[in-house]
C-alpha cells in the first residue's frame, strides 16, 4: 500500500466496529528508536485522507487479484473486508509510531485534515454546523474562536504575501521576530483598528470584533499583493473555511502542510 509520493507502512492495523460502520485504518512506522519512529510515522499526517482511503481500497483489490492467482482461501474474507470498506458511513486514518522491540505504540494520530471524528467520504466531508464560523457582522468571540481567527488570517496573510516558505513547524513560526502583519497593524491602528485589536490581542481573552470592517482592513492589504489577488467575499469564505482546520494545528505541525492547506483553499476561492 503507498500513501503520497510512495511511502509504503510497515505494518497496517485495521479494526472494523459497529456492525461494519466504523473503520479505523492504522498506518504503523517501526523504528529502532523513539525519534526515528516519530519522523518516520508523522510523515503521513498531511496528506489527504481520502485519497488514503483509496490507496487502502486499491491495495486491497491488488491482494484480491494475487489470491485468484493463486487459489488463496482467504480471498473470500479480503473480498468481505473491501465490501465493508466500500459501503462504511465512517473511515479513519491514523499514523503510528513504534519501535521494534515493544508492543506498545509511541504516538497514535489522526491525519492533520481529518478531525478524529469525521467521516472521510466526500459527500460526507462537511464542517459540522457547531463548528462554522461566518465572517460578517459584529461579534464577540470566545478566546478559543479569537484565536483560531488570529492564526487563520496569520497564516493566509503569509500566503496571499507570498511568505509562505517557512521550513520550521508551527510553533517556532508563531514565535519569530518578524511579523510584518503586525508591524502593519500597529503603524497602521488608525486605519486598520480591527485587524490590530485582533492581531494584538491578550492571549487569555475573547474579542469584539466587527467582521466586515476586518475584511475591508485586510481587502486593504491584500488587494496590494502581486502574488494572489481576491475580493471582500472570497477572503470571508476563505476564512470561514479555513478557520475550523487552523484550531487542529499542533506545536509540531509543519508548516510546509499548514500553508499547503491555505493555499488550496484560497486557490479555490479566488479562481
Amino acid at each position: 500500500m503507498k500513501i503520497g509520493p510512495g511511502w509504503i507502512p510497515d505494518f497496517l492495523e485495521v479494526k472494523v466496529s459497529n456492525g461494519g460502520l466504523d473503520f479505523k485504518v492504522i498506518l504503523i512506522e517501526l523504528e529502532a528508536t523513539q525519534t526515528t519512529a516519530l519522523e518516520s510515522a508523522r510523515k503521513y499526517l498531511p496528506e489527504n485522507p481520502i485519497s488514503a482511503v483509496e490507496a487502502f481500497k486499491t491495495y486491497l483489490n491488488a491482494i484480491i487479484g494475487q489470491c485468484r492467482v493463486t487459489a488463496d482461501p482467504r480471498i473470500k474474507d479480503l473480498k468481505h473486508l473491501l465490501g465493508l470498506v466500500s459501503a462504511a458511513p465512517r473511515i479513519q486514518i491514523f499514523t503510528a509510531a513504534g519501535l521494534r522491540d515493544s508492543k506498545e505504540f509511541v504516538e497514535v494520530l489522526p491525519l492533520i485534515h481529518q478531525a478524529a471524528s469525521s467521516s472521510l467520504h466526500p459527500a460526507a466531508s462537511r464542517i459540522p454546523t457547531a463548528e462554522r464560523f461566518e465572517a460578517k457582522g459584529q461579534r464577540v468571540l470566545s478566546r478559543r474562536e479569537a484565536e483560531g481567527l488570529q492564526r487563520t488570517v496569520r497564516i493566509l496573510d503569509a500566503v496571499v504575501t507570498g511568505r509562505d516558505d517557512s521550513g520550521g513547524n508551527f510553533h517556532s513560526w508563531q514565535n519569530v521576530r518578524e511579523k510584518p502583519l503586525h508591524q502593519y497593524a500597529a503603524e497602521q491602528s488608525s486605519t486598520a483598528p480591527e485587524l490590530n485589536r485582533l492581531l494584538h490581542r491578550p492571549r487569555n481573552r475573547g474579542l469584539r470584533v466587527d467582521l466586515d470592517k476586518l475584511l475591508e482592513e485586510l481587502l486593504a492589504v491584500w488587494s496590494r499583493s502581486n502574488h494572489l489577488q481576491t475580493s471582500k467575499q472570497q477572503i470571508a469564505v476563505s476564512i470561514e473555511e479555513y478557520l475550523p482546520i487552523a484550531h487542529r494545528f499542533r506545536a509540531h505541525t509543519p508548516m510546509r502542510v499548514i500553508f499547503q492547506e491555505a493555499r488550496q483553499i484560497l486557490a479555490k476561492n479566488s479562481g
